[in-house]
């Protein structure tokens, strides 16, 4: 085993761990290897054991990234130890942190970045630096797109990032959020006058040629802005003002730009009118859960279910959570909406348990929001007390936003549902704001692939790396995996073949009411669960 890891066409090319040229003479933190095994071996007598990542040398050279396990006997004096090359995991590792932090289409940094760059020059300097956010939007790219498809789409995406990086002075820092929405983060802006002078030095940019394959494009942006600290000092909002403002520059064939200002937000009259509607749907039952199944991809049974809430709004037809749940995570309405769901969930479960269908999990989103409040630990125990459910048959789904922003109650709540038996899964994972440090640290039981990296899986590549590089690290986490939004065979085969645990998607039935659920269940031909009536 130890020639196939050193690479050593003969036992006598190996030499003690310890010896000049089995490790390169630096370690990866700036020690010299030499006097840093010193230190290990006197560690380890004094403690007995330690495990440590060590790098090493093959016998032709290569680095060999390694997990050493020692262990020391004072009764015979000998040092025990074992190597594991885990070389291919922190690559992996690595790759996937790149990813996280950047956009994997044009290796801009992405809004995660922005987000962090913002954080830095807001709050983390003896005093703030005037900072402008400039929301950047490339016009009639979706006529580019449907007329050339989508990989020409990507390519002049691409473009356009070279081309403004290329174009635009080093204070200005590019980012792009999704699709042909980029951002621009710029330093040393004190004023509106110099946000202004900012704006019109991208829109300068406007009417280029630039050329995507043997096609020319001239480009054509919106542009919206807003400046810290004079429009506030929270990143989030600043992003949200810069694309407010941005939203007001749709005049058709004229390239300008607007600067945020307190009047735009006339939608606020909007999200009251919706807040009083939410209070109502409340007090008259008419919200409901809809189902959609997860199936095991290997053998294509059900595994469980995602509660998701519907609005059934008299005069609307049925409501989907994207058009309501801000304005009640906004108005301080999540709490009780989010309590019902909970209840709801688990009384459905319980009574599918009781008719017999014991093998169903029932998954329920809990946004950062709901969190927020201190009685979300109760909630949940409350809701399953109330229904009798068993612990280990909730499964509640968290953003990767709420688990960085751990301040020690979130570990803690966590830590009493783990204990009891429920599991957690992590909603959207790799969209932007991935630390990989929590994973471990929250004994996170599942990750949910983003629908965004799932949808074009067969057509692209960069989507396949992700794919992989999240499969293999959870896999080496030995966390489970399920994709979402699978909307075709193949993407289902393909995913089962990278080695992803379960799906949900349209594939397999859209999100329905119980009683429709029930009824598609007992249509399958294959038997999903133990003990159905």
């Amino acid at each position: 085993a130890a020639m196939s890891l050193f690479g050593a066409s003969e036992i006598q090319e190996l030499r003690p761990l310890g010896s000049a040229g089995v490790s390169p003479p630096l370690q990866p933190d700036g020690t010299h290897s030499a006097e840093k095994w010193q230190q290990t071996l006197e560690q380890v007598r004094r403690q007995g054991s330690l495990a440590l990542e060590w790098e090493l040398l093959r016998c032709d050279g290569a680095p060999l990234i390694a997990r050493v396990n020692l262990t020391h006997t004072q009764e015979d004096e000998l040092l025990h130890c074992s190597i594991d090359d885990i070389s291919d995991l922190k690559q992996a590792l690595s790759r996937l942190e790149f990813l996280v932090h950047h956009d994997p289409l044009t290796s801009l940094p992405n809004r995660y970045s922005a987000l962090k760059q913002l954080n830095q020059l807001l709050y983390q300097q003896d005093k703030p630096v005037g900072t402008g956010v400039i929301s950047l939007k490339l016009r009639r790219f979706r006529e580019f797109n449907d007329a050339y498809g989508h990989s020409m789409g990507d390519r002049l995406l691409k473009q356009v990032a070279i081309e403004l990086s290329c174009a635009l002075p080093p204070s200005f820092t590019l980012c792009r959020i999704t699709g042909p929405e980029y951002l621009l983060v710029v330093t040393d802006v004190q004023s509106h006058a110099d946000l202004e002078c900012a704006c019109e030095q991208v829109s300068g940019l406007c009417g280029r040629m630039i050329q995507v394959e043997d096609i020319g494009i001239r480009l054509h942006f919106r542009l919206g802005a807003s400046l810290a600290p004079q429009d506030g000092s929270d990143p989030e909002k600043l992003l949200q003002q810069a694309n407010m403002a941005c939203e007001h520059t749709k005049q058709d064939g004229v390239e300008h730009f607007c600067l945020y200002e307190a009047r735009m937000s006339d939608e606020l009259l909007n999200f009251m009118q919706i807040r009083q509607r939410l209070l109502q749907a409340l007090e008259q039952q008419e919200f409901e859960l809809y189902y959609q199944p997860q199936l095991d991809l290997s053998s294509g049974k059900v595994i469980g279910v995602e509660a998701l809430i519907r609005w059934n709004r008299p005069g609307h037809g049925v409501v989907a959570p994207g058009h309501f749940i801000g304005a009640a995570e906004d108005s301080g309405l999540i709490r009780p909406l989010g309590r019902w769901v909970l209840r709801e969930a688990c009384r459905q479960a319980a009574q599918w348990r009781t008719a017999g269908w014991t093998g169903l999990k029932v998954a329920v989103n809990l946004s950062a929001v709901q969190f927020r409040h201190q009685s979300i630990r109760w909630d949940v125990f409350d809701a399953l007390e109330e229904s009798q459910l068993p612990a280990e048959c909730l499964e509640l789904e968290l953003t990767e936003s709420l688990l960085l922003a751990d301040d020690g109650g979130v570990s803690s709540t966590l830590s009493s549902w783990k204990e009891a038996g429920i599991q957690l899964a992590i909603d959207d994972f790799g969209t932007g704001y991935s630390s990989l440090s929590y994973l471990k640290r929250l004994a996170i039981d599942k990750l949910k692939i983003d629908r965004s990296f799932v949808s074009n899986l067969l057509e692209d590549e960069q989507d396949r790396y992700i794919v992989r590089a999240i499969l293999q690290m959870a896999h080496s986490l030995k966390i489970s995996t399920v994709a979402e939004g699978i909307e075709h065979p193949q993407i289902g085969e393909q995913l089962a073949q990278l080695g992803c645990n379960a799906g949900q998607g349209y594939l397999y039935a859209k999100p329905l009411p119980a009683a429709e659920f029930m009824a598609w269940l007992r249509e399958q031909k294959f038997t999903p669960l133990t003990g159905q009536p």
